[in-house]
């Protein structure tokens, strides 16, 4: 029987490894995919891309179910990293990417779920008080009109690591907009009329 302890004992080890390991895995996972309940709706995979120096605003993904049997409206938010949280929407028109303020506000339909991903929906922090560091985290206050406010922790990732294509997603942090027909002169503007 002595030769076949020492390949049970080396499974055994290595099964161990492997399990350790799993759970590692699936305990990060879980950090990095927070979920928020409020009400009927869930708020899940809350992140935005880390942003060079001088950056003047950033947009915000999530994804939000609405588990009820009524519609809801996400009509915006507020944080302490940008001046302005607004919804937004960008989309192509006559083969210019566009993007406008959501001013009524994204509808949760019941029983369906909404993502908000680079080159579509999302969320608009604008004038933003600090730049954005991959790994770290930032609290912001979401607002529906039926449900309430909510706060929700912030990932900031590396926009290579998660694979989106700058083409959707770098007007968001840079300096200056002059390629988009949405300029950050004109959010300023915008601002005046929101309060």
């Amino acid at each position: 029987m002595k030769p076949y302890k020492k390949p049970l004992l080396q499974t055994w080890l290595i099964s161990a490894v492997l399990l350790i390991t799993t759970a590692m895995l699936l305990s990060k996972a879980s950090a990095d995919t927070e979920s928020y309940r409020l009400g009927d709706l869930v708020i899940e995979n809350v992140y935005t891309f880390a942003t060079p120096p001088g950056a003047l605003s950033a947009g915000g993904y999530l994804t939000i179910s609405n588990t009820g049997e009524t519609d809801d409206t996400l009509i915006g938010g507020s944080t302490t990293v940008a001046d302005v949280t607004e919804v937004h929407e960008m989309k192509m028109v006559d083969d210019v990417m566009k993007m406008r303020h959501m001013h009524d506000g994204l509808t949760i339909p019941a029983g369906e779920t909404v993502e908000l991903m680079p080159g579509g929906l999302h969320i608009m922090f604008m004038q933003l008080t600090e730049s954005f560091t991959e790994g770290q985290t930032f609290e912001t206050s979401l607002e529906f009109a039926k449900a309430g406010k909510v706060v929700v922790n912030v990932q900031i990732v590396d926009r290579r690591k998660q694979g989106h294509n700058d083409k959707h997603g770098n007007h968001h942090d840079a300096k200056s907009n002059e390629s988009m027909d949405h300029s950050h002169k004109e959010h300023k503007k915008e601002k005046k009329h929101t309060h």
